[in-house]
């Protein structure tokens, strides 16, 4: 059969008019593509996957404020605030105080009693939630949030499938499911915000509710953009009706390479030319060293986990050798600050540890107690003094000083008695 041109062009025209008619429709496949819930929750998950997969080593300081009172009050008690640095390193998390290593203990093991503790923001809890297979989701819909669109999923992991590991304070410890939901940026499909609320509670455990909110948004790490939370709020009830709360700030992330030492510190302006060789060296109990404040602590500003520095008065001399040279640097940390109430006295209380020694090339781990501080004496007493009960309970090298009054504040300049112990761990 033998067409004409004319029959020829006209096949051409309505081949193009096919392909106009299926670019215009491409919106709408688009866009019926977003209104499937199934479809949306999928490309969310994938987001995740993609987020998680190309996640580095990376650390954060957190500042951590907790508060406590009565369940329902207007306003809870501050029961303090901690600086605590924490690395998320081969899908692991690992806690550390400032300017210290890494260690394996939990961040349960090392905050001060008084307050509640909560880990599994970095990754664990976004983990079970988008990556596996544990949980089930239902769509709510869109709505507006802070000027821009959101899409908000409910979902829910059975105690069956969770991992999520509760702790009591009184060393129970159980599995327990959750519910909650979350709302995702509708032009990017980023995560924003996850809600937790913890499921089947055993009452052994002695915990009426308890459940948090991560907020989350693109930060930079070793010059690319990943998603990660930058706060979070913890709540948990007691069977006596005590609220704890935690709220957190994630600071200063950046990617872990490996140091053995994570430091916040803005970089010194010094040079040292070619590696400095350190000799560790392991100070004999029973030392009595007098030294100078060069920190102030002042309750306003004063934080768990902050450094203090110290300086050696005098020579410490034993069997006629001079075992710690004045001058040398002594480095430690608060460990806790809190407020307590005896009769009609008020007291401040205050944690110091002290955990490092340095004079010209030597090094070594500082273990000891405190035996006087340089402030009026009928101001202070010393925890270790008066047999370490209750709550001042403290851990190896670490002093509780108990100030009367109701303001904190020791100034640089103030003398301080500390007595060498045997080394070890904290």
């Amino acid at each position: 059969m033998v067409t004409s041109p004319r029959t020829r062009l006209s096949a051409q025209q309505l081949t193009w008019k096919f392909m106009r008619f299926a670019i215009a429709l491409l919106p709408l496949v688009q866009l019926c593509a977003q209104q499937d819930p199934d479809a949306l929750l999928a490309a969310i998950r994938q987001k995740m996957r993609d987020n998680q997969a190309r996640l580095p080593n990376y650390t954060c300081r957190l500042t951590i404020d907790r508060f406590s009172g009565p369940e329902k009050a207007k306003h809870l008690r501050a029961v303090d605030t901690v600086h605590i640095e924490v690395g998320y390193v081969d899908g692991k998390e690992m806690y550390a105080w400032p300017g210290q290593k890494f260690s394996g203990k939990g961040l349960d093991q090392m905050l001060p009693p008084g307050g509640i503790v909560g880990t599994g923001d970095f990754a664990l809890h976004v983990k079970s939630i988008f990556l596996g297979n544990s949980a089930s989701f239902r769509f709510i819909g869109r709505n507006d949030s802070d000027g821009h669109e959101v899409i908000q999923f409910d979902y829910k992991v059975p105690r069956q499938k969770s991992h999520y590991l509760m702790i009591s304070g009184h060393g129970r410890q159980s599995v327990v499911g959750f519910h909650g939901s979350f709302l995702v940026d509708a032009a990017t499909l980023l995560l924003e915000r996850l809600g937790i609320t913890l499921d089947d509670i055993p009452p052994e455990l002695r915990v009426r509710r308890a459940g948090s909110t991560l907020n989350y948004a693109v930060t930079r790490i070793g010059g690319a953009d990943f998603l990660l939370p930058h706060s979070s709020e913890l709540f948990l009830v007691d069977e006596q009706g005590t609220e704890g709360r935690n709220r957190t700030r994630f600071e200063q992330c950046r990617q872990y390479l490996g140091e053995s030492v994570v430091s916040f510190a803005e970089p010194s302006a010094t040079v040292t030319e070619g590696p400095k060789t350190v000799t560790e060296i392991q100070l004999p109990a029973g030392l009595r060293v007098e030294m100078i404040l060069q920190t102030t602590v002042e309750g306003a500003r004063a934080v768990i986990g902050d450094a203090i520095h110290t300086v050696v008065a005098h020579d410490v001399v034993k069997s006629g050798t001079v075992v710690i040279p004045k001058g040398a640097q002594v480095t430690g940390r608060i460990t806790r600050i809190s407020q307590r109430t005896a009769g009609r006295v008020n007291y401040q209380v205050l944690g110091l540890r002290l955990t490092t020694i340095e004079f010209g090339d030597h090094k070594a781990e500082f273990t000891g107690s405190l035996e006087s501080l340089g402030l009026a004496s009928a101001q202070v007493t010393i925890a270790e003094q008066v047999g370490n009960g209750g709550a001042a309970a403290t851990s190896r090298g670490e002093s509780i000083i108990f100030i009367k009054g109701n303001l904190l504040h020791i100034p640089p300049g103030a003398h301080m008695t500390w007595r060498t112990q045997e080394s070890g761990s904290e």
